[in-house]
């Protein structure tokens, strides 16, 4: 898969899962339109002041490439390992942005082994764990792809979907989120990209 089709792929498949408007008054995301909360939508850059229920698509994609794609330097990530980006894009637009950054670093910090009789890293230091998909966390991966093969993208799919299915859990400690449950397990955690 290509970072382009990776990119395409992403957003289309967001939207079939998203599609429609909603307004349940236990969603804490309150009003969306497509998976776009209002408060997104009305706040910055994009100031949108209609009714979300006729949030322009073109706005709603622009949105998902810029705060959910671009913004987490997916493009980056889909060049080394494309399925990967396209699932960090899904769990940041229904967990969160700043979420899914960290999630990534902990896996990858979890495949560096320590080898004691060289008193090293396998792939030096740990990532500093702060979100930011920069160079440091693009080297890594590419690290993890050399060393592992296809086998590390599946791993760290698996790795960043557990993170996010222990985030699901901990929603549905609070009894009103326990209608969502199932549906994020579903749609979210069970559902493959094909590679």
């Amino acid at each position: 898969m290509t970072t382009a089709r990776a990119r395409a792929y992403a957003l289309q498949h967001i939207i079939i899962r998203e599609r429609g408007y909603s307004d349940r008054a236990t969603d804490r995301g309150g009003k969306t339109k497509d998976g776009i909360t209002e408060r997104v939508a009305r706040g910055k850059p994009w100031f949108y002041k209609g009714d979300m229920r006729e949030l322009p698509d073109e706005l709603r994609d622009r949105i998902y490439l810029t705060d959910y794609w671009h913004s987490l330097n997916l493009d980056a990530v889909a060049a080394v390992m494309p399925v990967l980006a396209v699932e960090i894009c899904d769990a940041g637009v229904n967990c969160g942005v700043s979420s899914v950054g960290p999630w990534l670093q902990r896996s990858l910090n979890a495949l560096n082994t320590y080898n004691k009789k060289a008193g090293k890293f396998l792939y030096g230091m740990d990532l500093k764990v702060d979100g930011k998909i920069g160079p440091a966390t693009i080297r890594r991966l590419e690290q993890v792809k050399s060393h592992r093969g296809a086998d590390g993208q599946r791993v760290l799919v698996a790795m960043v979907e557990t993170l996010q299915g222990n985030r699901y859990m901990n929603l549905a400690d609070d009894v009103t989120q326990r209608d969502y449950t199932y549906g994020w397990f579903v749609n979210r955690i069970l559902d493959e990209v094909p590679a």
